[in-house]
């Protein structure tokens, strides 16, 4: 496995990891068992961001493209394509209103998102 970047959910019952090959692994820390692999990313994955809650996962790649997880679903509930290169790091963080995103790419770029 060539990964890039993991992440432990707020229950700490999962860990998910990215990486060169353009999926998410999910896996179960007890059992050290792949539960899922989420797919929908076209280029390699550098960065991952858990939000507060621990509802939602967002991934970054090398093209640009942030994408949003339901951690509920597994599936792709948006993507965000603003920056014009690798997205190097994500952060979360919630407001009173909403779920925040804070992105970091090679562009030069950090751009705030509300979720």
């Amino acid at each position: 496995l060539d990964i890039t970047h993991c992440v432990v959910s707020k229950d700490r019952r999962y860990l998910y990891s990215c990486g060169k090959d353009k999926v998410i692994k999910k896996w179960n820390i007890s059992t050290s068992n792949c539960d899922a692999t989420l797919t929908g990313h076209e280029s390699e994955i550098f960065c991952l961001a858990l939000t507060p809650d621990g509802k939602f996962l967002y991934s970054g790649d090398e093209s640009g493209t942030i994408r949003n997880w339901n951690l509920s679903t597994l599936e792709c509930v948006a993507t965000l394509e603003d920056h014009g290169s690798r997205i190097t790091q994500l952060c979360t963080f919630s407001n009173a209103e909403n779920n925040c995103l804070v992105s970091w790419s090679t562009d030069g770029t950090v751009k705030k998102w509300n979720q």
